[in-house]
């Protein structure tokens, strides 16, 4: 339910439920006619409900467009970090391998101290 959040917001503020038109032409209600008036409790509801669905499928297919885009992350409120910290110099290997093989386990440069020490950061993973 969390993920359908913040993805109905979006289908909000992109107007989702508003009548197709061309983009930035003026919207106006059609004039209201002698049957409107008329018009059945029962169709009011069906019209309703028409809305209703056309608005769900337009929230379906924003959802589809939204999972297409890279490096778009649903993350929780709150993020916990973990860090490490390398010297340049207690090296084995090469410092590019190692920054390679920090790149790959998900670690990310943040900062460096005045000592020349590396500090990185990643999301705190998940205990297995």
């Amino acid at each position: 339910m969390k993920k359908l959040f913040p993805l109905l917001a979006l289908a909000c503020i992109l107007g989702c439920g508003k009548p197709a038109g061309k983009p930035g032409a003026p919207t106006t209600p059609p004039a209201s006619t002698p049957a409107d008036a008329n018009q059945s409790t029962g169709e009011k509801v069906a019209d309703s409900l028409q809305d209703i669905s056309n608005t769900i499928r337009n929230v379906q297919a924003l959802t589809q467009n939204v999972k297409n885009i890279k490096g778009l992350q649903i993350v929780p409120e709150r993020i916990h970090w973990e860090y490490k910290i390398i010297s340049p110099k207690d090296a084995e290997i090469s410092l590019e391998s190692r920054l390679n093989n920090l790149g790959n386990e998900g670690w990310e440069l943040s900062a460096s101290t005045p000592k020349g020490n590396f500090i990185f950061k990643r999301p705190k993973q998940e205990k297995k």
